[in-house]
């Protein structure tokens, strides 16, 4: 998907979401971003999608290239969802995660 006109300085943002869930059998696998992101160019945001149980699942895909997660099994599967919002957030903050910004 890209956004036209998202931004002016750079023109089209282009995101494409790889999802871990095959969506017709619901069978997980979260080797898929591994496999897929290597394809996809630099200049494209790579959002990996499902299967993030908690900040260890974070910082695999980080470190297999993504630019963004998209969770919701951790929240929606654990007795705290504050404390897993918590701790992913936490996760997002190391260093090697800020690489893009820095």
């Amino acid at each position: 998907m890209c956004a036209r006109g998202a931004d002016r300085h750079h023109g089209p943002t282009c995101v494409i979401g790889v999802n871990a869930r095959n969506l017709k059998t619901l069978h997980v696998d979260r080797d898929t971003f591994a496999k897929v992101a290597p394809s996809i160019p630099d200049h494209i945001v790579k959002v990996a999608a499902s299967a993030v149980r908690g900040p260890q699942d974070l910082i695999a895909y980080a470190d297999h290239g993504a630019d963004a997660v998209l969770v919701g099994e951790a929240l929606v599967t654990g007795p705290d969802p504050r404390t897993a919002v918590a701790d992913l957030v936490a996760a997002g903050i190391r260093p090697s995660m800020r690489q893009s910004q820095d």
